[in-house]
């Protein structure tokens, strides 16, 4: 942590709103000509924030709901099984000889938009006859905001929890679709002894695909993908879920003048999406701009954050002719026997 970061704030060098605008999308430090990583700066600098109780008060709510109850909606841990268990989705504790560990994470655990993600992941798991299980309640956040947003400490916490209940499970798969859940436990839970593989839904859907095991139907829509920032630019999963889109029949995928590499951000990264950022125009909206000038009438994404950020834009905008769908959902609709 630098410890001039209190005397730069006062100095008016880098102002606060400034530093919390910031959705660690990694566009700036992937063609910075210097090899600066700008966002660990902007990290170290809201851990300065964060040490000094320097928070307004929906960002001191967010961390208090982790810390309280493993979720930054506050809400009851027994409430992340409850209704998955309803459908029929076995814990690791009722099938201890699982291949994969399916990570439903916190918005498809309790955001009712999130959990018609995740019934479609169950939907298409079944129908591929993959052998999974869920963590249920031993499931925690896996911290990836609470890091982004500058409590260090929260998230090692968090971190370890985590490995340790996937290493008593006893799986060496895990599946998420949350791209933020993905960057984490690929890039950082290893730092604190995480040892195993980590799969993107539409990296295992793609995968089902083509071994056979997975046929869609018809689709006849326009579509364009909007990649995730922590799953394209800061992992390079670019073809996987376009490989997926594609294999629909007769839906056609328009790109957006701004994607791959250079996808424009949703907005929700950095915390972002558990706070409200000041600004002229939302970032959401113009990237739902964006996608509605290709001419398409869904906008798909592969993260839950993505869905939040973009059903707000269109709430903003009063917009519902692009539909938002994850690439599960868009699959899952039209599974074929």
């Amino acid at each position: 942590m630098r410890g001039d970061g209190a005397d730069v704030f006062t100095k008016g060098v880098i102002r606060e709103t400034e530093l919390w605008a910031c959705t660690m999308c990694n566009a700036c430090v992937s063609v910075c000509p210097v090899f600066i990583d700008q966002v660990d700066y902007i990290v170290d600098y809201r851990r300065t924030l964060v040490s000094e109780n320097r928070l307004d008060g929906k960002k001191t709510l967010f961390l208090e709901n982790v810390a309280k109850s493993n979720n930054p909606f506050g809400l009851p841990q027994r409430e992340r099984q409850s209704w998955l268990v309803e459908m029929g989705v076995p814990t690791v504790r009722e099938n201890p000889g699982a291949e994969y560990l399916y990570w439903v994470g916190c918005q498809s655990s309790y955001d009712p938009r999130g959990r018609n993600v995740a019934r479609a992941m169950v939907k298409i798991l079944k129908a591929a006859r993959v052998n999974f299980a869920i963590l249920g309640n031993d499931e925690s956040c896996t911290g990836e905001p609470v890091r982004r947003m500058g409590e260090e400490g929260r998230f090692q916490e968090l971190a370890l929890k985590n490995i340790e209940a996937i290493r008593r499970a006893g799986v060496k798969k895990v599946i998420v679709h949350c791209a933020h859940c993905f960057n984490t436990f690929l890039n950082e839970y290893p730092e604190f002894g995480a040892e195993f593989q980590v799969i993107h839904h539409t990296q295992l859907i793609s995968e089902l695909m083509r071994s056979g095991r997975l046929r869609v139907g018809e689709f006849d829509k326009r579509v364009t993908y909007h990649d995730p920032c922590n799953l394209g630019r800061m992992n390079g999963v670019l073809d996987a879920p376009r490989d997926v889109l594609r294999s629909a029949a007769g839906l056609e995928l328009l790109e957006m003048k701004r994607s791959g590499l250079n996808s424009f951000c949703c907005g929700g990264g950095g915390a972002n999406v558990w706070y409200q950022v000041p600004e002229r125009k939302k970032i959401g909206v113009i990237r739902m701009e964006e996608a509605k000038e290709t001419g398409a009438n869904v906008l798909a994404v592969a993260c839950p954050f993505c869905i939040t950020m973009f059903e707000d834009a269109a709430k903003t905008t009063g917009d519902t002719q692009l539909l938002v769908k994850d690439i599960a959902e868009l699959v899952s609709e039209t599974l074929t026997e």
